[in-house]
């Protein structure tokens, strides 16, 4: 969460930034490119838009958020006093 407010600074009154933020391609995050966490509407591609790239982390990154609080509901549904 560090980065995201890192890059948020970054672009807040930087024009230069937010243009350099928009043109620049990287490789999908490592996280995407795996089957096992990807879901079926991420593409995984050689070079993606940095912009794209974001959006792809933010929604592995919720989505394994979403599985591990329910893997906890269910742990702790089992273990009621």
């Amino acid at each position: 969460m560090q980065g995201l407010g890192l890059l948020i600074n970054m672009m807040e009154h930087s024009k230069q930034n937010i243009l350099t933020l928009i043109e620049l391609e990287t490789e999908p995050c490592h996280e995407s490119q795996d089957s096992s966490h990807a879901s079926s509407e991420i593409e995984c591609r050689r070079h993606v838009n940095s912009v794209e790239a974001l959006m792809q982390l933010f929604t592995v990154r919720e989505q394994m958020a979403r599985n591990t609080e329910e893997m906890t509901a269910g742990l702790t549904e089992g273990t009621s006093l």
